[in-house]
């Protein structure tokens, strides 16, 4: 729709949603919602739906570049695909190893090209989990690395009210990122090309979340 997005949008695509689930019982529906502008009130709204229903909320900007009028997409919410590790300093601490036998060579090699980024920080702290590998200082931890079988991690990182425009940054670096349900992660899926070709975002990334973990 044009402009920002309001309370019959949201009702229109759930009940839109809702007949197409009917109709194919046997497919797997994603309900999407597309606007110019999603305010901060029904973001919040959207992120509790997308609890029960999977909604994706992308957001639609006309471009002028040189003379060539673009569009570019902006995806603000995505559905539901993992909660935020539950950080138990005490259990569920494993090594390298660990993660090694379970073939996860390649997020590994991910997460190294990562941590270089950051590895002059002082108190640099690395513990493998069972569920992730959390990286901190000398405060809290402040990122949160989920090695996956595949050729990306899963990447958690609070990021404040910066996190818009880290989004916005990491997708028009074709980057895959989103920001978690909860309202306050940020969610990226990178690859170690996407990290060797953008090093100063992520690093600013993790300097963003860094400061917050010490307030």
């Amino acid at each position: 729709m044009l402009g920002s997005v309001d309370e019959s949008h949201i009702i229109r695509t759930i009940e839109y949603w809702d007949v197409e689930k009917r109709r194919f019982p046997a497919v797997e529906h994603r309900a999407v919602i597309v606007a110019e502008d999603i305010t901060n009130r029904f973001f919040n709204v959207i992120g509790l739906l997308n609890r029960s229903i999977p909604i994706i909320a992308l957001k639609l900007q006309a471009l002028l570049v040189g003379d060539t009028l673009t569009l570019s997409f902006i995806k603000v919410l995505d559905v539901v695909k993992e909660e935020l590790p539950e950080i138990n300093e005490d259990g569920g601490v494993v090594d390298r190893n660990y993660w090694v036998k379970k073939g996860r060579d390649k997020s590994l090699a991910i997460i190294d090209a990562y941590l270089s980024l950051i590895s002059t920080r002082p108190n640099l702290r690395v513990k493998y989990n069972r569920g992730h590998v959390a990286i901190g200082t000398s405060s809290t931890n402040f990122l949160w690395l989920m090695p996956r079988k595949h050729d990306y991690i899963l990447v958690h990182a609070d990021t404040g009210t910066d996190r818009g425009a880290f989004l916005e940054k990491l997708t028009q670096s074709g980057i895959e990122a989103s920001e978690h349900s909860n309202g306050i992660t940020l969610t990226i899926n990178p690859t170690i090309t996407d990290i060797q070709k953008h090093p100063d975002l992520f690093t600013t990334i993790c300097d963003k979340a860094e400061r917050l973990s010490h307030e």
